[in-house]
C-alpha cells in the first residue's frame, strides 16, 4: 500500500510511493487498462506483476452481483412515479430546457443505459463486497474489477461483441448509424456507443462517483465558484482569424460527439435537479442522476440561486464486456460524416428526406428553402411565447443551438440538394436512392477536404499538423475511431472562448449596422426567417473576428447560457463543462500533460513556467492539489505556441483524435483503393472546394467573398497575391466544384 504522502502546493514537496502492482490481462478492446502507464503522486509508473488480485469470484457470484445491480437499477421506478407526481421535471423555455435539447438522449440510448447502470451497480457490489475487505485503494479496486467479464450473465446480451451486423463490403456508401466502415470490426464508429479513453478515468470511488480531490481535508472546488474566480469577460479579438473557425469548430465538434444526458429510466421523463427558483431539491426529491453544481454565496450574478442544473451523462455497455469503471455513451456516430444533417440511424434519416430525386426536406424560405420544420417546436426549441417561432429539425438536436449554427446546418442542407439536382441533370436515369447517395457522398468529401485542408492547419499549426500525418492518407484497419472522451469533454469545449458575445450583421460591402445579443437567441432561431439575414450570419461568420483562446469568455456563456424568454439569466457553459468532466472521471490537466509527453508539474508553483501569474495564484486558493486542477481549466490558461490557436495540452488531444479519425475511416474521400474511392479526376474537382464558395453557392444572394472564409479579408492584395488574407472577390472568381467526372459514360 501507500506510504503516507503529503503534498504542500507551496514548498512543492511530494512523498512517492513504491505502488501498488496489479495483475491485469492483454488489452482485448477499447477501454481496458492492461500495458497503460500509471502515475502514483507524480511518478510515471508501469504495472508489475504481482499476487496482489481480488479472490476467484465464481460464477454465481457475479450472477448475484449483477442481481443486485438489477435491484437497485428496479428500486427507480418508484422513486420516479413519485417525482413525476411531484411533478419534479423541466419546465418548458429555461434554461435547464436548453441542456436539455443540447442532450437529447435517443430512446435507445436510455435502454443502452438502463444495462450500462445494472453493470454499474453490480462493479460496486463486488468493490463493496471484495475490495473494502483487501482495503484497496479505489481506483485499483476499479482496475481489477475490469478484468471480470461480463460473459455468461444476463448482460453478456448487451455486449457489442454479441450484436450480429451483416456488411456489404462492396458498397461505396457509408451506412448511416457508422457500422460497416470497418470490416472487421463493423461495430466499431456505430452511433450511441461508449466513448475510448486516452488514460484511464478517475471517479471518485473508482467506478462512477464524481471525480475527488487527492486531498483528504478539502473537496474540489464548484464548477461555478471557478468559473467566477478564473473568467472574465473582456474584448480580445484574433487580428486574422474570424468567427468561422469557432463556428467550424463546434460544427465538427457536433458531428463527431454528442454526450446525451440522463432521462428517468422507467419513465423517460425529464431530470430536474434545482427547484426552478435555483433553490436545492428536498433530499427525498432528488433523482440518483442528479450532480447539481453549488452556487456560492457570495456570486455576483447567480446570488439568489443555491445550485445549477446538472444531470449526468448516459453513460454505455463497456465495449470490453467486462465489469469495471462507467464509459460514457456517444450519441453521434464516430465518424466524420455529417451525422448532425443525415442523422444517426437509418430511421432518423429517413424522415429527414423527401424520397424523390435524392433531396433533404425543407422548409420555404424569404428567399430560398430553409431546414425541415420540426413537428415538436416546445420540445425541440425553447420559445414559450406564443405565436411560438419557427424550430428547424436535423440530424441533431443542437440545430437551433445558436443563429451562426443554424444558418451553417441550412448552407449544407442547400449544398446537398444543389448536387442532388445537378446529379440528376447529367444522370436523368439515376433514382432517388442513387441521387441521395451520391449527393451524400460528395458532400461529406468537400466537409472532410475543407476540415482537413484548411481549417485544421490554422487551428493546430502548419508544422504540427504535417507532423501528426494529418494532411495524408494513411488508413489502418486496426485503428479505432471512437471517439476519445477527453476530446469531446474538454478539448472542443475551447470554442466557448471564441464567440463574440454579440452577432454584427454584414451588409455586402461588409459594414455592421446592426448586431444580435447571443443570450436572446439560444434555441430561438426564428431570426433566420427574416429577409437577407442568412446572408448576414454568412458575411459576419467571414467577417467578424473570433475571439482569443483563454480563460476570457463573453458573459453570454458564463451566464447567459440557454437563457429563457422571461429572464435574462441563463446557465454557466463554462460549469457544466468542468462539471461534466468529473461526472465522466477524466483525470486532471496535470496527467493529461504527462500522457501527451509534456512535462508534469509537482506543485502548482510550477505552472508559473506555462500559465500567467496570476492565473497560478488563483489557482492556489481553488485548489488544494496540483492533480485536482481540471483539464478544462489548466488547458485553456496555457500560452499558446507555434502558431496553433490552443495550448500544447489541447492541441495534443485535438491533433491525436483528429489523426485517428482520418487514419480509421475506409470512407475518408482522398483514400483510394477502396469501394468508395473517388477517380483521380472526381477527386481533383472536390479538392478545388473551399467554404467561401460554399457560401456563395448556397447563401440567399450572396456575390462577393474572400478565397479563405477563415481569415479576415483585407483591402490590400489580390486573389492570386495572398489567398490566405486576399480581399473580397466576386464568387465567379473563385473555383468551384465541377460535376462533369460524375457523368456515367452512357450520358456523354
Amino acid at each position: 500500500m501507500y506510504a503516507s504522502a503529503v503534498l504542500v502546493t507551496v514548498l512543492c514537496v511530494t512523498v512517492f510511493s513504491t505502488g501498488l502492482t496489479i495483475r491485469i490481462p492483454a488489452a482485448e478492446h477499447l477501454a481496458n487498462y492492461a500495458g497503460w502507464p500509471f502515475r502514483v503522486f507524480g511518478r510515471p509508473q508501469r504495472m508489475q506483476q504481482s499476487q496482489q488480485s481480488l479472490p476467484t469470484l465464481e460464477t454465481d457470484a457475479l450472477h448475484a452481483s449483477v442481481k443486485f445491480g438489477e435491484n437497485v437499477v428496479g428500486k427507480l421506478e418508484r422513486l420516479e412515479k413519485t417525482l413525476a407526481g411531484a411533478d419534479v421535471r423541466v419546465r418548458p423555455g429555461t434554461p435547464s430546457h436548453g441542456q436539455l435539447i443540447a442532450s437529447n438522449p435517443h430512446e435507445n440510448a436510455l435502454e443502452k443505459h438502463r444495462h450500462a447502470q445494472v453493470a454499474i451497480r453490480a462493479s460496486q457490489h463486488i468493490a463493496d463486497s471484495q475490495c473494502r475487505r483487501l482495503r484497496l485503494k479505489e481506483r485499483y479496486c476499479g482496475e481489477l474489477i475490469n478484468t471480470l467479464s461480463l460473459e455468461g450473465t444476463d448482460l453478456q446480451s448487451q455486449c457489442e461483441s454479441t450484436v450480429e451486423i451483416i456488411c456489404n463490403t462492396t458498397s461505396p456508401y457509408r451506412n448511416i448509424d457508422g457500422t460497416c466502415n470497418n470490416i472487421n470490426h463493423p461495430s466499431w464508429g456505430r452511433s450511441m456507443t461508449a466513448y475510448k479513453r486516452m488514460i484511464p478515468p478517475k471517479y471518485g470511488d473508482g467506478l462512477y462517483k464524481l471525480r475527488k480531490s487527492h486531498s483528504a481535508s478539502a473537496p474540489l472546488p464548484s464548477p461555478r465558484e471557478i468559473s467566477i474566480s478564473l473568467i472574465s469577460d473582456k474584448d480580445k479579438p484574433e487580428k486574422e482569424v474570424t468567427a468561422a473557425v469557432m463556428q467550424w469548430a463546434q460544427f465538427v465538434g457536433i458531428d463527431l460527439a454528442q454526450t446525451p444526458s440522463a432521462k428517468m429510466i422507467f419513465t423517460g421523463s425529464s431530470i430536474s435537479c434545482c427547484k426552478p427558483d435555483g433553490s436545492n431539491l428536498p433530499p427525498r426529491s432528488v433523482h440518483p442522476f442528479c450532480a447539481p453544481i453549488a452556487v456560492p454565496s457570495d456570486d455576483p450574478v447567480f446570488n439568489d440561486r443555491q445550485c445549477l442544473d446538472y444531470v449526468r451523462s448516459v453513460t454505455a455497455p463497456r465495449p470490453d464486456c467486462k465489469f469495471g469503471p462507467a464509459e460514457q455513451m456517444n450519441q453521434a456516430t464516430h465518424w466524420l460524416d455529417l451525422s448532425m444533417v443525415y442523422g444517426i440511424t437509418k430511421e432518423i434519416s429517413d424522415k429527414l428526406r423527401t424520397h424523390s430525386n435524392g433531396h433533404l426536406a425543407t422548409s420555404p424560405g424569404p428567399a430560398r428553402p430553409l431546414m425541415a420544420l420540426s413537428l415538436e417546436p416546445t420540445s425541440d426549441c425553447q420559445g414559450t411565447i406564443k405565436p411560438i417561432g419557427p424550430c428547424f429539425k436535423s440530424g441533431d438536436s443542437r440545430v437551433n443551438d445558436q443563429p451562426m449554427l443554424t444558418a451553417l446546418q441550412t448552407v449544407w442542407v442547400r449544398e446537398h440538394n444543389r448536387l442532388a439536382d445537378a446529379l440528376h441533370a447529367l444522370n436523368p436515369q439515376w433514382g432517388d436512392e442513387t441521387l441521395f447517395q451520391e449527393a451524400r457522398r460528395i458532400t461529406i468529401a468537400e466537409y472532410q477536404h475543407i476540415t482537413y485542408d484548411q481549417w485544421i492547419p490554422l487551428l493546430l499549426g502548419d508544422l504540427y499538423s504535417k507532423q501528426m500525418g494529418l494532411q495524408k492518407s494513411d488508413y489502418s484497419e486496426s485503428v479505432n475511431p471512437a471517439v476519445r472522451n477527453s476530446f469531446s469533454t474538454a478539448a472542443l469545449q475551447f470554442l466557448y472562448s471564441m464567440i463574440p458575445g454579440n452577432i454584427s450583421l454584414f451588409s455586402p460591402e461588409r459594414r455592421s449596422n446592426t448586431t444580435l445579443r447571443l443570450r436572446e437567441h439560444f434555441n430561438k432561431p426564428g431570426v433566420i426567417q427574416k429577409q437577407g439575414i442568412l446572408d448576414q450570419l454568412l458575411r459576419m461568420l467571414a467577417t467578424q473576428s473570433a475571439q482569443k483562446v483563454d480563460l476570457i469568455h463573453t458573459e453570454e456563456v458564463t451566464h447567459g447560457f440557454y437563457a429563457g424568454e422571461l429572464s435574462n439569466l441563463g446557465a454557466d457553459a463554462l460549469s457544466i463543462v468542468v462539471q461534466r468532466g468529473r461526472d465522466h472521471g477524466l483525470p486532471g490537466y496535470n496527467d493529461f500533460r504527462s500522457a501527451c509527453g509534456l512535462p508534469r508539474m509537482s506543485c502548482i508553483d510550477e505552472f508559473a513556467d506555462l500559465l500567467p501569474k496570476t492565473v497560478v495564484n488563483l489557482l492556489k486558493t481553488l485548489y488544494a492539489n496540483v492533480n485536482d486542477v481540471d483539464l478544462y481549466v489548466g488547458a485553456m490558461a496555457e500560452r499558446l505556441v507555434d502558431g496553433a490557436l490552443v495550448g500544447p495540452t489541447f492541441r495534443c488531444l485535438l491533433g491525436r483524435q483528429l489523426r485517428d479519425t482520418r487514419k480509421s475511416d475506409r470512407f475518408f474521400y482522398d483514400l483510394q483503393g477502396q469501394a468508395g474511392s473517388f477517380t483521380p479526376e472526381q477527386l481533383a474537382s472536390i479538392k478545388k472546394v473551399t467554404l467561401a464558395r460554399i457560401f456563395c453557392n448556397n447563401g440567399d444572394d450572396i456575390k462577393m467573398m474572400q478565397p479563405d472564409v477563415f481569415y479576415k479579408p483585407t483591402t490590400r492584395g489580390s486573389l492570386a497575391a495572398n489567398p490566405k488574407t486576399a480581399s473580397v472577390t466576386h464568387c465567379s472568381e473563385l473555383a468551384d466544384l465541377d460535376l462533369s467526372p460524375w457523368r456515367e459514360a452512357n450520358q456523354k
